[in-house]
């Protein structure tokens, strides 16, 4: 489906924004996607550059940003990698390591 400013597909490779994570990047054909978010009843919209010339029913290939989405994904765990958990009773506890 077309909406103003970007697309939902039947299928996608692409992670919408949520969960504290930003979305995905990349391009759908000759479109550059500069986002995606939920959507409706949790389809993906894909926000655009631009929508001219795009029509439902085209069939595009997708390019997913990796090196974006790779840096992002080490943005989020680098604060947590001298972190190192471990059970103690009567809960759970977060032992920092040098």
């Amino acid at each position: 489906a077309v909406h103003d400013g970007g697309v939902e597909l039947d299928r996608t490779i692409f992670y919408p924004l949520g969960g504290g994570q930003a979305g995905d990047t990349g391009r759908l054909g000759d479109w550059r996607v500069v986002g995606t978010r939920k959507h409706g009843d949790g389809e993906v919209l894909h926000v655009l550059d631009h929508t001219n010339g795009i029509e439902a029913g085209m069939k595009v290939p997708l390019e997913l940003d990796w090196e974006r989405r790779h840096r992002l994904m080490r943005l989020g765990h680098d604060p947590l990698k001298p972190a190192r958990w471990r059970p103690g009773p009567p809960s759970w506890r977060m032992d920092l390591t040098r």
